[in-house]
C-alpha cells in the first residue's frame, strides 16, 4: 500500500517545525512568522502529494499563482540559507510520519 500524503498533513508538519498554528498558516496574514511555514507547507505539497497547483491553491484558499509564487521562493530559500532547509527537512519527516500513522489507523 503506498503512503498517502494529505495537503493537511504538509500544513499541519510545517506549523509544529515552525512553532505556529495550523490556523495561522491557512491565515491571511502576510507576517514573515506566517509566510515562512505556509511557503514550506506548500513546497512539501509539491513534493509529498500528486496534486497540481490549483488543488494546493484550493486546500490553502490561495490563488493557484500564488502558490507558484511560494514555491519559487520556498525552493529559493531552501538553496541558500542551511537553516530553513533543515527545517524544511524536518517538516517533510513529520507529514510523512503523519501520513503513516494514519495509514496505520485504517484512514486513507
Amino acid at each position: 500500500m503506498s503512503l498517502r500524503v494529505r495537503v493537511a498533513d504538509c500544513v499541519a508538519a510545517a506549523a509544529e517545525v515552525w512553532r505556529v498554528l495550523p490556523q495561522e498558516v491557512l491565515s491571511r496574514r502576510r507576517t514573515a512568522d506566517v509566510v515562512e511555514p505556509r511557503q514550506a507547507a506548500m513546497l512539501l505539497a509539491a513534493r509529498l502529494t500528486d496534486q497540481p497547483a490549483a488543488r494546493i491553491a484550493a486546500r490553502l484558499d490561495r490563488d493557484h499563482t500564488t502558490v507558484l509564487h511560494g514555491l519559487a521562493r520556498a525552493r529559493e530559500r531552501a538553496a541558500r540559507d542551511d537553516a530553513f532547509a533543515a527545517r524544511l527537512d524536518a517538516a517533510e519527516r513529520l507529514a510523512l510520519t503523519l501520513a503513516a500513522r494514519r495509514a496505520a489507523r485504517g484512514v486513507p
